[in-house]
């Protein structure tokens, strides 16, 4: 697994293809992003993508990170005690050379089951036994949930592993895990909007920056949570 160094997540329905980030103006130390798993036809009027250009994603920039994810670590959204599972190494043990010089690394990142079917036709049964192996424990890695449950208001949200949030390492935030932040953090606007101020201090950000990052970070687990979640890459 390599993250986000040299491919576009275009959903798990389609192809990973070469991907020009939009460098103008930006300047991240933290370079992680979040990319819906599925994107909508119609994006819903109360998200308001930072970037139109991609609307399906989330970029966080070092302040915002810092930000964003002291805000879930107060409402106890994250379990930082979660274990990170880990993932396993590319190429599987056992499979020929011939099928990883064909298939390449980027393979290990391919996650639409239509596209891993197809890049595998050729291979030798065994190649393709042990490549479906190799996902089925990449898949249950990435997706790891954790048995937690939020101690924060509203009550019954289930919180999400740290570890999720900290490498580009294709994590999959679920549905669950992403109405889970939206309803906390959307608590948090409504009820307890000083401590997002108090944030924004120790931050050096705007106050009205900092509010509206918070927003925007409700608004788009909100739309995640019908979109088959996110991945962070």
């Amino acid at each position: 697994m390599r993250g986000n160094s040299h491919v576009r997540f275009l959903g798990e329905g389609a192809t990973a293809t070469s991907f020009p980030y939009p460098t103008e103006g930006r300047v991240w130390s933290v370079s992680l992003s979040a990319w819906l798993v599925r994107r909508p036809k119609v994006f819903p009027a109360y998200y308001t993508p930072a970037d139109t250009k991609w609307p399906e994603a989330f970029w966080f920039g070092d302040r915002q990170w810092g930000l964003l994810m002291a805000c879930m670590n107060i409402t106890d959204v994250l379990d930082n005690d979660a274990r990170c599972p880990s993932l396993p190494n590319w190429p599987p043990k056992g499979l020929s050379r011939e099928a990883t010089e064909t298939l390449g690394e980027e393979f290990s990142e391919v996650f639409s089951r239509r596209e891993r079917r197809s890049q595998m036709k050729g291979l030798s049964v065994r190649d393709r036994a042990i490549l479906v192996g190799y996902h089925a424990k990449t898949d249950a890695a990435l997706g790891s949930l954790s048995t937690e449950v939020s101690r924060s208001k509203p009550p019954g949200c289930r919180r999400v592993p740290h570890y999720k949030f900290q490498t580009n390492d294709w994590w999959l935030v679920s549905p669950e895990e992403c109405r889970s932040i939206a309803r906390v953090m959307a608590w948090l606007l409504a009820h307890d909007e000083d401590l997002i101020v108090d944030l924004s201090e120790e931050f050096r950000v705007d106050r009205k920056q900092a509010v509206e990052w918070v927003q925007r970070w409700t608004s788009y687990n909100r739309l995640a949570a019908r979109c088959g979640g996110y991945r962070v890459v």
